[in-house]
């Protein structure tokens, strides 16, 4: 059976629709960074507080249990989170990606929106500004604050504290 040819219009205009799908999929996976970055600084502010008001309380039985109890979901969680988002820049890029190459391909009615925005985004300034920079690299800090913590919490007197970190 032999293959109807599109018309050059039909062509355009699922090139158009196909363009725009990878628009929405960039946009949706730039929404999904910034809530799950957000998920995190809450879940982590929550660890954090628990953390310094069991640490500031003298007294409490058990506190070194509780205090590293505290510590290992907030490095866990946020090393995974770390890991999701730099999965979720690479699929954002793929998406940008596939929407330049059809706005190098063609060249009636298809906007320039990627390779537009994408001249306004270059710079030195602007580099630790970017989203695939923050949804990646604050979770990986607040680990390795977690982390600084568990030590502090391990140790077994707060007088002790500095012989426990050297």
């Amino acid at each position: 059976m032999a293959k109807r040819k599109q018309s050059p219009d039909r062509n355009h205009i699922e090139t158009l629709e196909l363009y725009f799908k990878f628009i929405d999929l960039a946009q949706n996976t730039e929404f999904n960074r910034w809530t799950r970055f957000n998920n995190i600084l809450l879940i982590d502010a929550i660890f954090l507080a628990a953390w310094s008001t069991v640490y500031a309380k003298d007294g409490l039985d058990n506190h070194q249990i509780v205090l590293v109890i505290l510590c290992v979901p907030g490095v866990i969680l946020s090393f995974i989170w770390s890991w999701l988002g730099a999965r979720t820049n690479l699929y954002h890029q793929y998406y940008i990606q596939e929407a330049k190459k059809i706005e190098s391909g063609s060249s009636k009615g298809i906007p320039k929106i990627m390779t537009e925005a994408d001249k306004h985004s270059k710079g030195g300034t602007d580099l630790f500004s970017r989203s695939s920079i923050i949804v990646q690299y604050v979770p990986l800090g607040l680990g390795l604050l977690f982390l600084f913590l568990l030590v502090i919490s391990l140790c077994p007197n707060k007088n002790s504290l500095c012989e426990c970190l050297l």
